[in-house]
């Protein structure tokens, strides 16, 4: 009979700790993912950033004067709002990744 209670129990714990690496494994790779994605928008972001600033610097060339100054003001303005929205998007990334970790 103690046999048996035994064998018993070393089954079911064989199966909880099955369980438990099948339940680890899957939160590792569903936070690997939301991991990956973050890291692809924030890529995404900051290569949009880079190249919207290339294309404002290279509008400020050829003017002069009033002119610049005026232009250089609205290019700053939209390159702030531009910063506002990436990092919102960096935020709500590192939520995801956050929501992951807190099991949510």
């Amino acid at each position: 009979m103690l046999a048996v209670l035994t064998t018993t129990f070393l089954f079911l714990l064989l199966i909880v700790a099955f369980y438990v690496v099948y339940r680890v494994v899957a939160w590792r790779a569903r936070l690997r993912r939301e991991v990956h994605e973050a890291e692809g928008v924030l890529h995404a972001t900051f290569d949009a950033l880079r190249e919207d600033m290339a294309e404002r610097l290279s509008s400020l060339r050829g003017l002069r004067g009033r002119e610049a100054e005026e232009e250089q003001r609205r290019v700053q303005k939209d390159m702030e709002e531009n910063l506002k929205v990436a990092e919102r998007f960096a935020r709500k990334e590192i939520e995801d990744v956050q929501k992951e970790l807190d099991g949510t």
